[in-house]
Order: structure tokens, then C-alpha cells, then sequence
């Protein structure tokens, strides 16, 4: 059996391009210079005492006394030697330069999405860019949302495994439905990964109905269980970490609150109540109007200031 190379040049110059878009967008980083990103810069203050015990002793805390003074240190820094999905991550990555290699790994995982819904290879390699060039990406990479970024680079190619699955390729779907459930979740930004299973969940709830209205409900299940399946084996590299966390967020201001004070204020009598409302919960989501702003820099205008302000002090 020969190797149909003309088959797979479309997939090959994909790469070679996403590569090639990466290194010129963020050309800077090839000659020493880093991108100043405020949340990475929080972070390694956050974890210092984290990282200084670790380099002492070669162990690992667990705890932390650098904030708010004491507490697990579960999601500020901590290493799962058990888990070797970093290597694999940073392969996925063409092990470019930090941190342009999430553009490569956004436009990766939309192509792999695109792919798996049959789309020509080449409308697919369009489809990759526009996805990875988005202003809110590129946006969350400058301010060292990387955890963000790195999972919804790859959200899309874990949707993508899902597809196969429904499409009646079992075990190729299980494959690449376990590989990517297991990198999104180590990933580690569980707000992602939460949203990214709502959009699975609306997706099954469509192969759903389809299968009822077609008849085929035998074949949904199966489908169903090789997604189980999928989904468990993805799971447990990242057991550790998923088990701390939730083991962590009952304890938490998200978790199951003791005592608080009644919402409208009229007395200080202690209510019982549980987590958080919703204005705290969406309070840094996107409003509806700045959704255009995935497609349209300054749609919405930029920090405090309208569209036509943004312009004139550019200007």
C-alpha cells in the first residue's frame, strides 16, 4: 500500500503556515524579547514561596502563606509528577517560541474541528486562521490568560472527536476524543473546559433528537457509551488535580456558603446561603453588544473609553 503524499500536502503546508504566522506575529520573541503579560507576572508573585520550597526541598508544599494568609496551593502552583501530559502539550505546540505558540495551537485545534466535520482541507486551513487571528485571542495571550488560551486551543479538536464518534467512526473518534479530553483538561482552566462541556451537551442533545426522528437511537448509544469511554480515559492523567480542586472549591467562597448577610441589606440577620449570585459569577463575562468584538477590534472601545476616543488618541 503507497503512501498517498498528494493526500496530505493540504495538512502539511497547514502546519508549515500556522508555524510560519506564529513566529512573524511574534517575531520579537525570536530575538530575546518576552511580552509583558500582567497576569503571568501576578502569578510568579503569587507562587515565589511555592517555587522557592520546591527548589529547597524538591517536594511539593501543597500549602501556601502568601495568600490571603494561608491557603492550599492546589491552583496557584502545583506539580503532578504522575501526569506526563506537559511534553505532549508542548509537541502539540511545534515547541515554539512562549507564549506565541498558542496561536499555532489555536488555529491546530480549529482545524482538526473543521477536519473532522469534512471540510476541505484547504477552506479548512482558512477557517483555522480566521479562528486563530481572533482579536479576543490574541487579546487573552497579551494579557497572560494562557491557561485560556491553551484551552481553547483545544476545545475544538476535542469537539471534533465527539463528531467522529457520531459518525460512526468509533475507535478513530475514541481516540481523538480521550487524547484532547485529557489535554483540555490539563489545561487547567476549569471555566473553559465547563463551557466547552455545556456546548457538548447541547451537541448530544442534538445527535439526539436526530437519531430519534431517524430511528437509528441504537447506534446513538453506542456512539454514547465510546464517548463515555473517551471521556474517562481523558480524565484520569488529570485525576489529581480535578480531585484537589473540588476537594478545594467546597471550602471556597464558590463553594457552599455558611452564613452571609440578607441580599437587600434590611437587617443583620444571618441567612443561610449557598455559593455565589450571579452578578458575581458574570461580572468579567462579555456582555451581548461585545460579542462583535471577536471580529472587530474596539468594537465596543478599549478600557474605559468609547470607539471614537480609542481612534483619536491613537491618531
Amino acid at each position: 500500500m503507497s503512501f498517498n503524499f498528494k493526500r496530505y500536502l493540504p495538512h502539511a503546508i497547514a502546519l508549515v503556515l500556522f508555524a510560519i504566522v506564529t513566529l512573524v506575529y511574534f517575531k520579537p520573541l525570536l530575538s530575546g524579547k518576552e511580552l509583558k503579560q500582567h497576569d503571568i507576572a501576578m502569578h510568579k508573585g503569587m507562587s515565589k514561596e511555592i517555587v522557592d520550597y520546591r527548589e529547597k526541598y524538591d517536594a511539593e508544599p501543597l500549602w501556601t502563606n502568601s495568600m490571603f494568609g494561608g491557603m492550599p496551593a492546589y491552583q496557584v502552583s502545583t506539580k503532578y509528577p504522575g501526569n506526563w501530559l506537559g511534553g505532549i502539550d508542548r509537541a502539540f505546540k511545534l515547541f515554539l517560541p512562549h507564549p506565541g505558540a498558542y496561536l499555532f495551537l489555536l488555529c491546530l485545534g480549529f482545524f482538526i474541528l473543521l477536519l473532522c466535520f469534512e471540510v476541505d482541507p484547504w477552506l479548512a486551513l482558512i477557517g483555522a486562521l480566521a479562528y486563530g487571528l481572533s482579536t479576543y485571542f490574541l487579546s487573552i495571550i497579551q494579557a497572560g490568560h494562557n491557561s485560556k488560551a491553551n484551552a481553547l486551543g483545544y476545545l475544538p479538536a476535542l469537539i471534533g472527536g465527539m463528531v467522529l464518534l457520531f459518525r460512526g467512526k468509533h475507535w478513530l473518534g475514541l481516540s481523538v476524543t480521550a487524547l484532547f479530553t485529557a489535554l483540555e483538561l490539563n489545561a487547567n482552566h476549569v471555566q473553559i473546559a465547563y463551557y466547552g462541556y455545556m456546548t457538548i451537551g447541547f451537541l448530544l442533545l442534538g445527535y439526539f433528537v436526530l437519531a430519534f426522528k431517524q430511528k437509528t437511537l441504537p447506534a446513538f448509544f453506542k456512539s454514547f457509551l465510546f464517548f463515555v469511554v473517551a471521556t474517562s480515559i481523558g480524565v484520569l492523567p488529570n485525576a489529581g488535580n480535578l480531585m484537589t480542586t473540588n476537594e478545594y472549591g467546597k471550602l471556597s467562597n464558590r463553594g457552599k456558603a455558611e452564613l452571609t448577610i440578607n441580599p437587600d441589606m434590611s437587617s443583620n440577620k444571618a441567612v443561610l446561603s449557598g455559593g455565589l449570585d450571579k452578578d458575581y459569577a458574570t461580572s468579567w463575562s462579555y456582555g451581548v453588544g461585545e460579542t462583535f468584538s471577536f471580529l472587530i477590534p474596539s468594537f465596543k472601545g478599549g478600557g474605559n473609553k468609547a470607539i471614537g476616543q480609542v481612534d483619536a488618541d491613537k491618531s
